[in-house]
């Protein structure tokens, strides 16, 4: 609207440039009126001034480029009467233009507005899944630019590594998720982020309403972006696409049923890739902790096979001057040399071992997902290992299946049968958790009823991972 608003504009500015005649006045009196009929429209008819009037139209057609029209207003002969206007109207012009093509205003589609009312207003007590579908996403968008460069090196030009980084901000009250992935087009930006052409979209409304707002079924429909709003009144992305040099910022506020697209100039270029900052509301604030974030990836997504890169601090040992214990070896030595009428010496400063902070990033994956090998390829002090790193155990499981399911439903699974009884076995009310599901590798759910595995074998436990399925 506001680019034919200013072509308009330009439009008219052609009949007001043709102007002979009248007194100044006059002719601000009339260029107010025909730009009052000129901005009204997309195109300006073809018309007549009256006699005594403004001007005769020259260019009835709309204006395909602003800034080329407004240059061609600059580039008018001076002798052109009532130059003074014409500047004037030219500077007005180039400024409407400007900002036309700085910032676009785009409207959510209908079912994305619905939505995303779904996800803030149902899903809210389990709000955490917003890092989960944040994390699988920038994991896609890695395999994606993968892919690609596997027939075009150029992809992976200036940033190959393939890595996910998370970072937490209490100060600016922000969370970061960035990834080296494929990034985005203004186009794809405004495919993927402002509307859902998945057929799977009326499936998770109704699965959301048959099961009352489980926040598990996010991940299971490709939907999980608009997750970013449980714990977030503002998301900006930040993304830019190895097909191209511009970079995009798309913005969007909760509740809102519109969001901006515009070329990024923030001054943080991206080689490759999209940065995703929440900026959190007022009663999410406790998530901008690295200690939260740290907890919630080792839940989630431990077994994404790239990186995941956290921005936190760790206590690193250096050796400092104990200046107490130093000023005292010097006066006891001080002490020795005055008795003994010496000179008195300086002694060697006494040392300690003091911690501070240091700020980096650290890998907070390093679990690999065992499930995904071979059962002949896997060694018994594997699995071992494996049960005891999951399920924070400490002996060895006496014994344990691996197996792998193929039909209507694809799945594999590891089952184990811990080396000692579980504490709270006697508690038969509560419901056993101890089965966790996967879907490609991310965490969905350990909460399952008899259905998936009999009470009275609820000390056994496991993954099972399924097979994304369209």
């Amino acid at each position: 609207a506001a680019h034919h608003k200013a072509a308009a504009t330009v439009a008219t500015s052609h009949l007001l440039l043709r102007h002979a005649g009248s007194g100044r006045f006059m002719f601000w009196q009339r260029c107010k009126m025909a730009l009052a009929r000129g901005c009204s429209r997309t195109a300006v008819a073809r018309q007549q001034v009256k006699p005594g009037g403004v001007a005769q139209l020259v260019s009835h057609r709309p204006v395909s480029s602003v800034p080329r029209a407004a240059r061609s207003l600059v580039a008018a002969p001076k002798h052109e009467p009532f130059s003074f206007a014409s500047k004037h109207l030219t500077r007005h012009i180039s400024c409407s233009a400007a900002v036309a093509a700085k910032e676009e205003t785009f409207t959510y589609q209908a079912e994305v507005d619905r939505l995303m009312d779904m996800i803030v207003n149902s899903l809210y007590s389990n709000r955490e899944v917003f890092l989960r579908e944040l994390i699988s996403n920038a994991s896609d968008a890695l395999d994606k630019v993968r892919f690609v460069g596997l027939t075009d090196a150029k992809a992976l030009a200036g940033r190959e590594q393939l890595e996910i980084l998370v970072k937490a901000d209490k100060d600016a009250k922000t969370i970061t998720i960035e990834d080296s992935g494929i990034g985005m087009t203004r186009e794809q930006l405004l495919s993927n982020l402002g509307t859902i052409a998945r057929s799977g979209t009326r499936k998770f409304m109704e699965a959301m309403k048959e099961a009352k707002g489980d926040a598990n079924l996010i991940g299971q429909f490709g939907v999980g972006f608009y997750s970013a709003f449980l714990v977030a009144d503002r998301v900006t992305v930040h993304t830019r696409s190895h097909e191209e040099d511009q970079q995009w910022l798309w913005e969007s506020n909760v509740g809102s049923h519109q969001f901006t697209i515009k070329e990024d100039d923030s001054g943080e270029r991206l080689v490759r890739g999209t940065r995703v900052v929440l900026h959190l509301k007022e009663d999410a604030q406790e998530l901008a902790d690295p200690i939260r974030l740290a907890k919630l990836i080792k839940q989630y997504s431990q077994f994404i096979q790239f990186p995941i890169k956290l921005y936190s601090s760790r206590k690193e040992a250096k050796q400092v001057v104990d200046e107490a214990a130093t000023a005292k070896r010097q006066e006891e030595a001080d002490k020795i040399a005055k008795d003994k009428e010496e000179e008195p010496i300086k002694v060697e400063p006494v040392m300690k071992t003091d911690y501070e902070d240091v700020w980096d990033w650290r890998v907070e994956n390093d679990n690999k997902p065992l499930w995904t090998r071979s059962p002949r390829d896997v060694a018994e002090a594997d699995y071992n290992e494996f049960f005891k790193q999951t399920f924070g155990e400490f002996l060895d499981p006496i014994a344990h299946v691996h197996f792998n399911v193929e039909g209507t439903i694809e799945f594999t699974s590891v089952l184990f049968i811990p080396g000692m009884a579980p504490f709270e076995q006697q508690n038969w009310s509560a419901k056993s958790r101890s089965i966790k599901l996967y879907v490609r590798r991310v965490f969905i759910s350990d909460e399952f009823d008899e259905d998936l595995m009999p009470r009275y074998l609820s000390f056994v436990k496991g993954v099972v991972d399924e097979a994304a399925t369209a």
